[in-house]
């Protein structure tokens, strides 16, 4: 409306202005997470009543400003694309980031048997993330079959360190581990008949014997003569 001067009459005119809506704001960082692991990633955003998100075309779960990635995604980078739901005076915008998803390390353990001098054992392998293992042992690679590492039966009594790699999958990393094996000695063998003499002769008798050098022998607690393997029964005995 004008304030007129002496030779005018004053007067009112109309005019339509318009407020435009300004974008609204999001900010997200890239994140990254395990193989198999969940992850929350936290949004800002301003102008705005909610987010929404999707990762690679699939839509998340959204509580407040909070995305969860879910715990099923395979290794590698996702493409996270975050929009914002506009309140009346702002308009929608959209954000991406990088969502990181790193293979975990695979696992593996072993159960050890008794193992001796002279036989073969079998080692059962449990494993998580690979399709398989491999063994070595005394810088001597093994068989594995159905996930028994196969342990030769040409080692000397002893200690050994056992290694053991994964053949990771596609989601997992490759990992070795070290196991303690022990090869215990074996049992000689000897076998001797029951003898019979006559009092006033002595008698010797022929002892088999195996994986010994030797042998000793006591009658009553006294010491025998040995020679080779015959043990000789003296002719004093009553």
């Amino acid at each position: 409306t004008t304030v007129p001067d002496s030779n005018h009459n004053g007067i009112t005119e109309y005019f339509e202005i318009y407020v435009n809506a300004i974008n609204s704001t999001v900010e997200i960082d890239d994140a990254e997470t395990d193989y198999g692991k969940s992850i929350d990633v936290n949004v800002t955003y301003d102008g705005a009543t909610g987010i929404t998100a999707e990762l690679d075309g699939k839509n998340l779960t959204v509580e407040g400003n909070i995305i969860t990635i879910p715990d099923d995604l395979n290794a590698g980078t996702y493409n996270l694309t975050v929009t914002t739901v506009p309140d009346a005076n702002h308009k929608k915008t959209t954000k991406t980031a990088d969502i990181t998803v790193n293979k975990a390390d695979s696992k593996v353990s072993v159960d050890v048997p008794d193992i001796y001098y002279g036989s073969s054992a079998n080692v059962n392998a449990t494993y998580e993330g690979a399709t398989g293992i491999t063994a070595v042992l005394a810088d001597k690679n093994l068989t594995v079959k159905d996930d028994a590492i196969i342990i030769p039966d040409d080692l000397d009594e002893g200690p050994y360190f056992l290694t053991v790699t994964t053949v990771p999958d596609e989601n997992h990393n490759e990992i070795t581990e070290y196991f303690e094996i022990f090869v215990n000695p074996a049992n000689s063998t000897i076998d001797v008949d029951d003898v019979e003499t006559d009092y006033g002769e002595s008698v010797d008798v022929n002892i088999t014997y195996e994986n010994a050098t030797g042998f000793t022998a006591e009658l009553n607690g006294k010491n025998l003569t040995v020679k080779d393997n015959t043990i000789t029964i003296p002719d004093d005995l009553d």
